[in-house]
């Protein structure tokens, strides 16, 4: 099993401790891309000493209606924050420092590109500026890249339905190109395979404890370095110390 595997790399025979599963060196003719749902898919990923190929077109945006992106992405991208679709989030707290809007024909959030002193008109010209050469940056990557590793982070109630409709969408544009599709959510579904050689999925917390918040938690580590030893990444974070699973 995977959980044997990875014990008799780590040297150990029981639970405990572990620190530095994955030793290979990087891929270095591997894409990586972070696929949200939130920044901070692609903060753990550097965490891990992953370097992301696309600086992120959607890293650092907030997608959590996995439907509606699922829409945009078989769009090819089309109709990205059209300013007659934006809504600014003046309740935002969590980015007091940010204007925060949303695009709501794709339920993408702006959470990180505009200073906070920006009306509507201008920091939705910022952040397209910004965006719209990464945005056709990721389709040239989905659709071209030799060797592609996707990494999605998933809300609790997303269904399983729409990771599977996810991979359908980038296996169409990829035209018979291998790639991997990675999902991290705290669903019991996440803990089984499916039989879609380039779907997987790993369980974003302890199983035992039903919660939403996945980021850091141990099985969440846990699952990054299981998803870096079957791919042959290199994880760096050698010296970081985590409790027990």
């Amino acid at each position: 099993s995977l959980w044997s595997t990875i014990r008799k790399e780590n040297g150990k025979s029981s639970g405990g401790v572990r620190r530095g599963i994955c030793s290979t060196t990087i891929n270095s003719c591997m894409d990586i891309i972070s696929l949200g749902h939130n920044c901070s898919v692609a903060a753990m990923m550097s965490k891990a000493g992953l370097v992301i190929t696309n600086k992120s077109a959607f890293g650092n945006m907030f997608s959590s209606d996995l439907k509606k992106f699922n829409d945009f992405i078989a769009a090819n991208g089309s109709g990205f924050f059209e300013l007659k679709n934006i809504e600014r989030l003046n309740e935002w707290e969590k980015v007091p420092v940010s204007y925060t809007f949303r695009d709501n024909k794709t339920g993408i959030v702006s959470v990180h590109d505009c200073p906070l002193i920006m009306g509507k008109n201008e920091a939705n010209a910022h952040m397209l500026k910004k965006k719209k050469p990464l945005i056709e940056d990721f389709f040239e990557i989905i659709k071209n890249s030799e060797e592609l590793l996707l990494i999605r982070s998933n809300v609790k109630t997303t269904e399983l339905e729409e990771s599977v409709r996810l991979h359908d969408v980038i296996s169409d544009m990829r035209s018979g190109k291998k790639f991997s599709l990675c999902v991290f959510q705290n669903r019991p579904f996440a803990d089984k395979e499916w039989g879609i050689e380039s779907l997987e999925f790993y369980r974003s917390t302890t199983p035992s404890h039903e919660t939403n918040r996945w980021l850091y938690s141990d099985s969440w580590i846990f699952g990054v370095r299981s998803m870096c030893l079957k791919h042959g990444l290199q994880d760096v974070t050698l010296g970081m110390k985590y409790k027990s699973i």
